[in-house]
């Protein structure tokens, strides 16, 4: 918000008698600004660039799932998909007794 409120300020004039009174001033508090920044961040660059390559290793990953998830869709056998449809379907026509599994302790 500052940085373009000064850029406007100091982007129409030509000269330093074509600033404004208050140029001056915001200029002075950007500089202030600036200063505070750099002292929270010394290394903005550096940070810049880790945050980039996450976000390209995020990409990179994201198609990589995409990918995946095509070939196993492709690969998954529409019988096995619809196995457990079929199951799911007879567990629950069952009568709530014979929902019993062989193993299931109550």
């Amino acid at each position: 918000m500052r940085i373009k409120e000064v850029e406007r300020t100091v982007g129409e004039a030509i000269t330093d008698s074509e600033l404004p009174m208050s140029a001056s001033q915001k200029m002075r508090s950007m500089e202030v600004l600036m200063a505070k920044a750099s002292q929270v961040f010394p290394d903005c660059s550096a940070m810049a660039r880790k945050i980039r390559a996450m976000e390209k290793q995020i990409r990179a990953r994201k198609s990589e799932e995409s990918y995946l998830v095509q070939l196993a869709r492709r690969t998954t056998p529409k019988g096995l998909h619809r196995l457990s449809m079929q199951l799911t379907a007879e567990y629950f026509s069952l009568q709530p007794e014979e929902r019993q599994f062989p193993n299931q302790k109550n």
